[in-house]
């Protein structure tokens, strides 16, 4: 059976309409096929890829991503702060990302303040001391008589990019005393959890 074809005379446009005469879908001699607004699609869409192109309604989360850590977050003793795996989102200018750490729980041996956050820069994070370093406290403790303490810890990071760029960032957990501290991570036990959202 050969192909039915529909098509405007020269220079023209292929139209369908509304009732009131709205343009619900067109195609021109060159432009290709236009698509209204106010289109209904009760079938379904079942397959095909979001072009870069398309605007998101704002505020509406477009990307999330789910990382686990079972490793301990740093022994902090001698140094004073310890890190996670560093891991990095690609944002374009004016982009969103709310980054959430939480889970697993946080060790330490007393006599201290516990900090729980995260390190990110705009560089491969390479030091203790490079860019930006923000915390919760969640936990003071005076004794050092031989107890140990357990504790939940938890940071939101809430980033909104200036320009296109990558960000890297990494859970960080401290104290103010030089104590031994861990954010542990375990497989058999409780993973800390690692939410990446991306909104505009």
């Amino acid at each position: 059976m050969g192909d039915l074809i529909i098509k405007p005379a020269s220079s023209g446009s292929l139209k369908i309409q509304d009732q009131a005469g709205t343009d619900f879908i067109t195609t021109g001699t060159s432009s290709g096929l236009t698509i209204g607004s106010g289109v209904t699609n009760n079938a379904g869409v079942a397959s095909g890829t979001i072009g870069s192109g398309v605007t998101f309604p704002a505020g509406l989360p477009y990307s999330i991503k789910v990382y686990e850590e079972t490793t301990d977050s740093g022994n902090t003793t001698t140094t004073g702060i310890g890190f996670g795996t560093v891991r990095s989102v690609s944002l374009d200018s004016n982009e969103n990302v709310l980054i959430r750490i939480n889970g697993g729980y946080i060790y330490h041996n007393g006599g201290c303040r516990i900090y729980s956050g995260i390190q990110y820069d705009t560089s491969t994070l390479s030091s203790n001391t490079q860019g930006t370093i923000k915390y919760n406290r969640v936990d003071s403790e005076n004794s050092t008589s031989g107890i140990n303490y357990n504790i939940f810890g938890y940071y939101e990071l809430l980033y909104t990019a200036g320009s296109n760029t990558t960000l890297y960032y990494r859970p960080a957990v401290g104290n103010n005393n030089g104590r031994t501290v861990n954010w542990v991570g375990s497989a058999s036990e409780s993973s800390i959890k690692i939410t990446e959202i991306k909104f505009t």
